[in-house]
């Protein structure tokens, strides 16, 4: 390890040391992997996936139809006049730019679902974890995607916090209930 880094983790890890030492409480979550793996967020991620699969068989609607067109290109190219041939060439271009047009939208559009999805998911984790931390007594809370190079179990919480979303959106959701019965004639 360089000197550098060295310095660097030692300026990272001497405030946490002396926090540890005067009794603050430090907890860690995996803050995606709470919002991911909340039933709100697999709810997010299906409805992702099932917009990327429409996405998907539409651009595989044009490849095949490019690969049609191709297809008729290399078996009557011989047999075609030149203008038919030209038309055909043309036709294999527009379809071309079409299916890159096609992909560049579909992306644009799986990011715009995954914001709109995985943003209220988000902001539900962030106020469950403020609300923990200040019922737990928590000092400071990290997350752990951010490079930390060490930390116990004990001091994981993204567990807890999946359980308090899961809980949160159960008493969200509406009750159920069933249709009185019809009485018979």
């Amino acid at each position: 390890m360089t000197n550098l880094r060295r310095a660097l983790l030692a300026l990272v890890l001497l405030p946490l040391a002396a926090a540890a030492q005067t009794g603050t409480r430090i907890a860690v979550i995996d803050f995606q992997g709470a919002a991911l793996n909340s039933n709100d967020g697999l709810e997010a991620q299906t409805a992702i996936e099932a917009r990327a699969t429409e996405l998907e068989a539409n651009l595989g609607d044009l490849q095949a139809e490019l690969a049609a067109a191709q297809t008729r290109y290399e078996t009557q190219q011989r047999a075609l006049s030149a203008t038919a041939l030209a038309e055909l060439e043309a036709e294999i271009t527009r379809l071309q730019t079409q299916i890159n047009r096609a992909a560049e939208d579909a992306d644009l559009e799986i990011q715009l679902v995954q914001t709109r999805s995985l943003q209220p998911v988000s902001e539900k984790v962030r106020e469950i974890v403020l609300a923990y931390a200040e019922e737990a007594g928590f000092d400071l809370i990290l997350d752990a995607t951010a490079g930390i190079v060490y930390a116990s179990e004990s001091t994981n919480i993204t567990a807890e916090i999946v359980r308090r979303m899961n809980e949160a959106s159960a008493a969200e959701a509406p009750v159920e209930t069933e249709a009185p019965a019809q009485p018979e004639p």
